[in-house]
């Protein structure tokens, strides 16, 4: 009987491993964590953007490398590369997204409103030129000569 059970199993390893790497390979639903995000064409932040992606916009991930993953839109009209630090696996429902872009600002910086509303009246920062200097944008045309100009390394095309 051991003999049969054991001849069983030799026979069902290579099916269950099969199994296993069928379903490892299977694309898993993520979710948009950030307030924007660029879909590039290559797993580059210099690359084409296919498509700009907003909080809790949904995409499937057919494969990941590095610090990237490249994803199909959930439209399937649409494949590219994003950061996965830009994903989550937990469904951001659009009801979930309720804090103005200032409050996930202060929230990303570890403030809350309390906490800022204590700390302006003890301190003279100047909040306009933050606020002004947060709210410039830079493209990524402008980020690469800037990169390239000041001869910087570690910059990834």
């Amino acid at each position: 009987m051991k003999k049969y059970f054991v001849l069983f199993l030799l026979c069902a390893l290579p099916f269950f491993s099969f199994a296993a790497t069928k379903a490892a390979s299977k694309s898993v639903v993520m979710y948009v964590a950030v307030q924007n995000a660029t879909f590039k064409e290559k797993k580059s932040f210099f690359s084409a953007t296919v498509a700009e992606l907003t909080y809790g916009q949904s995409v499937r991930v057919v494969n990941t490398n590095g610090k990237w993953a490249e994803a199909v839109l959930a439209d399937g009209n649409k494949r590219g590369w994003i950061a996965l630090s830009s994903l989550t696996k937990k469904k951001i429902k659009k009801s979930d997204f309720k804090a103005s872009t200032d409050e996930l600002a202060l929230a990303g910086k570890g403030f809350s409103a309390e906490i800022e509303k204590k700390y302006r009246k003890t301190s003279s920062a100047d909040y306009a030129s933050v606020d002004r200097i947060e709210s410039s944008i830079v493209s990524d045309s402008e980020l690469l000569n800037f990169i390239d100009g000041g001869k910087l390394n570690g910059g990834s095309k």
